[in-house]
């Protein structure tokens, strides 16, 4: 193999790398995106909880409408199968 031949081998090889590279980086940012959610919704529950521990600081309705938005923003981004959001949307909208 000439030395043109094997540069050109070498370039292709980290185009293909690079490629690779880029596509787990978009499919981590997908990920991350759709179990945001989730966590943002965890984070309300846990929130609700807390101030409800607190001789109930936060007025109830408050309450509800945090665990509405993060319902809400899960089922949008698709995610309304999950029987976690499920539960918690019955909760919530009930």
């Amino acid at each position: 193999m000439s030395q043109d031949q094997y540069t050109l081998e070498q370039q292709k090889s980290l185009k293909s790398v690079r490629d690779i590279t880029g596509k787990l980086i978009e499919i981590e940012d997908l990920q991350r995106r759709a179990y945001q959610p989730i966590y943002d919704m965890n984070c309300a529950m846990n929130q609700a909880v807390a101030d409800l521990s607190l001789d109930n600081l936060q007025p109830y309705h408050v309450l509800e409408e945090r665990l509405r938005k993060a319902v809400a923003e899960a089922r949008s981004l698709g995610l309304g199968n999950d029987p976690l959001i499920e539960k918690v949307g019955a909760l919530a909208f009930s």
